[in-house]
C-alpha cells in the first residue's frame, strides 16, 4: 500500500470514532511558575488561567496519550501540538474564555503515527461546526496533505447532510484544516511574537523550536538520535523523551508525560 494509501485508511478508521467534542479553558486562580519542566502534581484545567502575554506549556486533558500532546500557549495564541484519539471528546482539554469556545489557532503533528492523527477527525468538526470563515493551519511531516485530503474527503457526506438539514454551521464545501508538510529548519507558525519552528526529530518525526518572549523551548516526542539532536539549537528548556533529554544539554528539561501546566514566562 502507498504511503497516501495507508495515511487515508488510518483517516477512515479514526473517521468511525466520536466526531463531537468541545474543549475547555476556564477561569480560576493562577498558577504559580513552575521550578521547572518536570512538574507532575496534576491539575484542574478549569482552575488555569492564562494572560495573553504568558508563556506556557499545557497537557490535554482527557486523551490517554498525554505524552505526546500538549498546548502552547504564547502571546494570546493557542497551538495545539498532536491530536491522539479523544482531543475533541467530552472532558477533553479545551480553549474556553469567557463562555466562548474558541478555535487552537494552529495544529501541530510530531509525526503521523496513529497515536499522533486519530484526533484530527474530532479536531477538523469542532473547526467546521463552528462555522469559521478561516481555516486552521495544520502541519506535519511529509504525506500530511494527504491524510488531510483523505480526511475532507471521508466527510464530505456527512458534512452535506448536516448541512442541509440545518444541524452544523459551515458550508458543506469547506476546508476546515489547510496543511503543510514540514521539513528541519522551516518555521510552522509565527505572529511575529510567537514563533515555531520545525526540527529534525528522528525518521519521519518533527520536534519543534518554540520562541517567545526571549525564551526558547524545544518540544520532541520520543524517536530523536544523536544526529538529530545535534542539529538543535542550545537552548534553555527542552520538555521531550527521557533518552533525548540525557543527550540534550537544556537547563530546565523535563519528560513526558507532563501533568501539570508550566509557565515559562508570567506576566505577573
Amino acid at each position: 500500500m502507498t504511503r497516501a494509501g495507508t495515511a487515508f485508511a488510518v483517516i477512515l478508521s479514526a473517521a468511525a470514532g466520536v466526531l463531537a467534542g468541545y474543549f475547555i479553558w476556564g477561569p480560576g486562580a493562577r498558577l504559580p511558575l513552575a521550578p521547572d519542566l518536570a512538574a507532575k502534581t496534576g491539575f484542574d484545567a478549569s482552575a488555569v488561567t492564562i494572560a495573553s502575554t504568558d508563556f506556557a506549556i499545557v497537557p490535554c486533558e482527557g486523551p490517554d496519550d498525554r505524552g505526546s500532546c500538549v498546548i502552547i500557549a504564547a502571546g494570546g495564541k493557542r497551538v495545539l501540538v498532536g491530536a491522539p484519539s479523544g482531543i475533541g471528546a467530552k472532558g477533553g482539554f479545551h480553549l474556553a474564555q469567557q463562555d466562548k469556545t474558541l478555535l487552537p489557532d494552529a495544529v501541530l503533528l510530531f509525526s503521523l503515527e496513529a497515536r499522533q492523527i486519530e484526533g484530527l477527525d474530532e479536531i477538523r468538526n469542532l473547526i467546521w461546526e463552528s462555522g469559521a470563515l478561516q481555516p486552521v493551519p495544520l502541519a506535519g511531516g511529509e504525506g500530511i496533505e494527504e491524510i488531510s485530503a483523505g480526511l475532507d474527503n471521508t466527510f464530505t457526506v456527512p458534512d452535506a447532510v448536516a448541512y442541509v438539514n440545518g444541524v452544523r454551521q459551515g458550508d458543506f464545501n469547506a476546508r476546515p484544516l489547510v496543511s503543510r508538510a514540514l521539513r528541519h529548519g522551516d518555521v510552522a507558525f509565527d505572529t511575529g511574537d510567537l514563533k515555531i519552528s520545525a526540527l529534525a526529530g528522528g525518521a519521519s518525526q518533527l520536534a519543534y523550536l518554540v520562541e517567545y518572549g526571549g525564551e526558547q523551548l524545544v518540544l520532541a516526542d520520543c524517536g530523536a538520535g544523536a544526529e538529530d539532536i545535534r542539529r538543535w539549537p542550545q537552548i534553555e528548556h527542552y520538555l521531550g523523551c527521557h533518552e533525548a533529554a540525557q543527550a540534550y544539554d537544556a537547563v530546565s528539561a523535563g519528560v513526558w508525560p507532563l501533568e501539570a501546566p508550566v509557565f515559562i514566562l508570567k506576566s505577573d
